[in-house]
């Protein structure tokens, strides 16, 4: 009976054991559970967060769009109102020359209405000096006048300065132009130009006279080594004369190279070449054919320039006004009226002298009383006096 009770107690400590074995795998099993959960409601919570933070991100990620947007449109608000600015800036600037165009074409007939005088009515600024023009050669500009050279060569200059402002042009001059074609050894050696440097230019744009009563217009193009010689009334001699002048300028430059050492134009091998064009219908508008030739020359460099000319009697006169209005608008502002420059020959040890101005009360025109002195025509008027000049007491 001893031992059973042993053997049963033994075996209730091993239930009570095993109880206890259970009971702690139960609470492991809870603790377990537990740490699970609390992991699981970590994550959830770290994932909410990363969601909320996510949200937060993509908000500011929107409120950095919609600000760029925002500069964006500003940015193009910006150009547009720029852009406005340059557009209303060209508007007014071509409005600034239409009323410049249309004052110079009010002066124009004005003059033309007017009794010829010798005053100065344009001066175009050049690199030597500036070009005058007065206002009997003016005149010459009117309906059915042959033109005369001192307008065409003040009309290639005003172009000149207008589309060749880097001085790729070399404009010779109607006198020496007509000495080279055809003048003597002895005439053009006198006429070598010897401070002019041609190895600076491209091109040439010249005119000359023939039988004082026509124009022809020459043209030499670097580029393409050509001569062009081009008769505004018979464009089937354009070939002819454009071989002669080649022969003529030749001569010419291998005087120059003799003297004055190489030439890049001397050892140019020059071609005759022609270019087909229109041809006046009458006889006295070879003078604005050359003037329009040398403008559409000029304005295509360094391209072969096309001469399509308008040439109807009605075309002859609108082109007459225009070129008349362009040398009046491009003059320069500062000029006495009478001898066309702004300040008085002087001594060269005079640092300075004043000069005395007179203004005509109906024209504005202004004189130095040195020159309407010297004239013995005009007397300086007196102070506060009326005074006219001549230009406008021929009205």
């Amino acid at each position: 009976s001893e031992e059973e009770e042993d053997n049963y107690s033994e075996v209730v400590q091993g239930e009570i054991k095993s109880e206890k074995m259970t009971q702690t795998g139960t609470d492991s099993e809870e603790e377990d559970d537990s740490e699970i959960e609390k992991f699981v409601h970590i994550n959830d919570d770290r994932e909410i967060q990363t969601g909320t933070e996510s949200e937060e991100s993509d908000s500011d990620v929107e409120q950095v769009e919609k600000k760029t947007v925002k500069v964006k449109q500003r940015g193009m608000e910006s150009e547009d109102d720029e852009d406005s600015e340059v557009e209303q800036g060209k508007d007014d600037e071509e409005s600034e020359r239409t009323i410049e165009s249309d004052e110079s074409t009010m002066k124009t007939k004005t003059l033309w209405e007017q009794g010829q005088t010798e005053l100065v009515v344009s001066v175009i600024k050049s690199q030597d000096q500036c070009v005058t023009l007065r206002h009997s050669e003016c005149m010459t500009l009117r309906p059915e006048e042959l033109i005369c050279g001192e307008v065409i060569e003040a009309y290639m200059r005003a172009t000149l300065n207008q589309y060749d402002p880097a001085h790729r042009i070399w404009q010779i001059d109607h006198y020496t132009n007509g000495v080279i074609l055809g003048g003597s050894r002895e005439q053009m050696s006198r006429h070598l130009m010897r401070n002019v440097n041609l190895d600076t230019f491209d091109a040439a744009v010249s005119f000359v006279n023939v039988n004082n009563n026509h124009w022809r217009f020459v043209y030499l193009h670097v580029p393409s080594r050509s001569l062009f010689v081009m008769d505004p009334a018979a464009a089937e001699q354009d070939l002819h004369l454009s071989t002669t002048a080649v022969q003529c300028y030749n001569r010419y430059f291998r005087m120059r190279q003799n003297l004055y050492g190489k030439q890049v134009w001397g050892s140019l091998k020059w071609k005759a070449t022609t270019i087909p064009h229109t041809v006046q219908q009458d006889t006295t508008s070879c003078g604005v054919f050359v003037m329009q030739m040398a403008k559409e020359a000029i304005q295509s460099f360094p391209a072969i320039p096309s001469f399509n000319m308008k040439n109807s009697p009605r075309d002859m006169c609108r082109l007459r006004e225009e070129m008349a209005a362009e040398l009046l608008s491009t003059s320069e502002k500062d000029y006495c009226s009478m001898c066309g420059l702004k300040e008085v020959p002087r001594d060269k040890d005079i640092e300075a002298v004043v000069i005395d101005w007179t203004q005509c009360d109906s024209c504005g025109r202004w004189f130095h009383d040195m020159c309407l002195t010297a004239t013995q025509m005009v007397h300086v008027p007196k102070e506060l006096a009326q005074w006219q000049c001549t230009l406008c007491d021929n009205q």
